[in-house]
């Protein structure tokens, strides 16, 4: 019996190994999903052979500084002031990140 209860501990502890796994594996892909999206627009960038200054690299920074739930770091190019100072903040196709109220006016 006691290299039954060896195995059973020693499958106990690969069962949650496992799950630790899953859940990590989960994770990481969610971290790929939100990403994802914006790889493919750097990929269409370049695709139509947009040189590095015209690709609005700020924008895709701003979006996952808040999606991770950070404040915003830059100022909104209308109104210079914190983007989402004036409402939520709205990201164009293109990556642009503007206050609402401001690009409403």
């Amino acid at each position: 019996r006691p290299p039954l209860r060896l195995s059973l501990a020693v499958l106990e502890a690969a069962a949650v190994a496992l799950d630790e796994l899953r859940k990590g594996l989960g994770e990481d892909r969610t971290q790929l999903a939100e990403v994802r999206p914006y790889v493919e627009k750097l990929r269409r960038a370049d695709s139509l052979q947009l040189s590095e200054d015209r690709v609005e690299q700020s924008g895709f920074e701003q979006l996952m500084t808040l999606e991770r739930g950070e404040p915003a770091t830059a100022p909104c190019p209308i109104c210079y002031e914190m983007i989402g100072s004036h409402g939520p903040p709205v990201f164009t196709d293109c990556a642009h990140c503007f206050c609402k109220q401001r690009l409403a006016q």
